[in-house]
């Protein structure tokens, strides 16, 4: 097991060091600290790459929410884990006994996720999507 997590943790650094160096080959770096670098930098290569201006943006969308549901379902484990050692209430340290997955209250992690989308411009989708994240996590 953990040389599975090394090689991946290796992979993982490879990919982004290539992505930095593709990034600041397109754009100069005093310009990608903005909130959506791989976007503004795929919008600057002009026409020739015009069909795949949505590709990237859909594909960098879905591997963040892919990141942000594998956070959220891991977070159950987390919490039994600490449960087990005593940092947080036994109540966590429940397990479901026909699928052998921890079984925390979901209410207290909700209750310090959603104060952010509630205070943002678009609070009706960031709420939403939290939601589903939330349900699917379950």
């Amino acid at each position: 097991m953990p040389v599975g997590i090394m090689v991946s943790l290796l992979v993982c650094a490879i990919l982004d060091i290539a992505l930095t160096a593709i990034l600041t080959g397109i754009v100069n770096y005093k310009e990608l600290n903005v909130a959506a670098p791989i976007a503004l930098a795929i919008d600057q290569t002009g026409n020739q790459l015009y069909w795949l201006r949505p590709l990237i943006k859909v594909g960098a969308i879905a591997g963040l929410s892919s990141v942000v549901l594998v956070l959220i379902m891991g977070q159950s484990r987390i919490f039994y884990t600490m449960s087990k050692d005593g940092l947080l209430p036994a109540q966590f340290s429940k397990y479901t006994e026909n699928i052998k997955r921890p079984m925390s209250q979901p209410f207290l992690p909700d209750c310090c996720r959603q104060p952010l989308p509630a205070s943002s411009r678009c609070r009706f989708w960031a709420n939403w999507f939290l939601l589903v994240l939330c349900w699917l996590s379950r």
